[in-house]
């Protein structure tokens, strides 16, 4: 007796599902990009009497670190690009 088996074939996907799924696992590396930046600067804060003091060390290091442009910094920490501009600033002047 012969037992028929059926071909498993994989469901091929439309390019709305394909869409979908680029657009879920983007905005949860988002999410989490922008907690590891909240996070990191509010470990710094809670490190230092001088709450701004942290905030700044902080921002040097993310902007020292090279992975985080300046807009989303700003962005995300809710402070005015020229701020965060004025920070990088004084950074290349006091390493120079």
């Amino acid at each position: 007796m012969k037992v028929f088996r059926k071909k498993c074939t994989k469901m091929k996907k439309s390019p709305a599902m394909i869409k979908q799924e680029e657009n879920y696992w983007a905005e949860l590396y988002s999410a989490k990009l922008i907690g590891f930046i909240e996070g990191f600067v509010e470990g710094f804060k809670e490190g230092y009497k001088d709450n701004k003091e942290g905030e700044k060390l902080a921002i040097e290091w993310l902007i020292k670190d090279g992975s985080y442009n300046l807009n989303l910094i700003a962005c995300v920490l809710e402070l005015p690009s020229s701020e965060i501009a004025a920070i990088k600033s004084n950074m290349n002047v006091s390493v120079s």
